[in-house]
């Protein structure tokens, strides 16, 4: 039996390629003192008092930035995300600017608790046209309390 060149390079990569692939651990970090969320790959978070700043670190010619707190409230929004985890709220707004980047977006969310708290987002990024908040949504909708024990 014969197989084709792309058929057994196919099976190959399937059999040992992937398998010596890492997998993506989950990068989880305290939100306050009894709240977590997750880290996306390619973002690096920083800790300042009362929210996490996330960066994004792969080389990127318009990067996005994320703010996200427990404890800053963020203004009301007018459009309900179905079919994500709780209740997010969100706004994105263009501010026109000079440059070959194009206008600088930003995403403000927000996302009711179960147990009442709010939490605030803000999103940043600059784009010829309205932008894929997308990844900043997960990270909204990752926020969950930490387990007690």
């Amino acid at each position: 039996m014969t197989r084709s060149l792309p058929l057994r390079r196919a099976v190959f990569l399937g059999l040992f390629g992937f398998a010596a692939a890492p997998a993506y651990a989950q990068n989880i970090r305290p939100l306050g003192d009894d709240l977590i969320l997750n880290v996306p790959p390619g973002f690096e978070a920083f800790e300042q008092p009362g929210r996490i700043e996330l960066e994004q670190t792969r080389a990127l010619r318009t990067p996005l930035s994320i703010w996200i707190s427990a404890s800053e409230p963020v203004a009301l929004h007018s459009r309900l995300i179905h079919g994500r985890y709780g209740d997010i709220r969100y706004t994105v707004e263009a501010q026109e600017m000079d440059g070959s980047g194009g206008d600088f977006y930003e995403l403000r969310a927000r996302r009711i608790l179960p147990d009442g708290r709010e939490v605030g987002l803000l999103a940043y990024r600059q784009s010829e046209r309205r932008p894929d908040f997308s990844v900043a949504l997960d990270v909204l909708a990752s926020v969950q309390l930490r387990d007690p024990s």
